[in-house]
């Protein structure tokens, strides 16, 4: 079975009330729903694209998008669910003048990735622990990151500075 739900709203998030207060006009929200399976990083790859275009991202931050949330998806489905089932992804995209926002959300076990040290990339690979590269890739990729526990759900919020569109 295929769970797939997809929308554009004028909705603001909780997250966006709060950190576009000074912005008159909360951005748009697009949103898409991906089932527990890697198969799906293609639909989400080929929302991005499509989000960027309508939103006039350059290429290059497409491609970084498509990293970054590619590497959270691959370890969602991965770790945060205990059985076979299907569990949903939200992801939510949106942009205001300066700054894109994108919300991902899932009812896995709890995972505060902020709350993981930075990895000693300094280190030769023998040295290193295993782990954490993913994280790291996000943090360097994004300008803001952050997590909250809300209910059963996990919340991370990605921020990215962006230049104004030119009117």
């Amino acid at each position: 079975m295929l769970a797939v739900r997809f929308s554009v709203f004028q909705e603001e998030s909780p997250i966006i009330q709060e950190k576009e207060k000074n912005v008159p006009e909360a951005p748009a929200m697009s949103s898409l729903t991906l089932s527990n399976r890697l198969d799906e990083l293609e639909r989400l790859s080929a929302w991005l694209e499509e989000q960027g275009a309508a939103l006039s991202l350059p290429p290059p931050l497409i491609m970084d998008l498509n990293l970054v949330l590619e590497e959270w998806v691959v370890n969602v489905i991965s770790y945060a669910f205990d059985d076979e089932k299907e569990h949903l992804i939200d992801l939510r995209l949106g942009r205001s003048a300066d700054k894109l926002i994108i919300e991902i959300e899932d009812g896995g076990k709890p995972f505060d990735p902020t709350s993981k040290a930075d990895v000693d990339t300094s280190l030769p690979l023998e040295q290193r622990s295993i782990g954490g590269l993913g994280i790291h890739f996000i943090r360097s990729r994004m300008d803001d990151f952050t997590y909250r526990r809300e209910g059963n759900r996990n919340l991370v919020t990605l921020v990215k500075v962006i230049a104004p569109e030119r009117s």
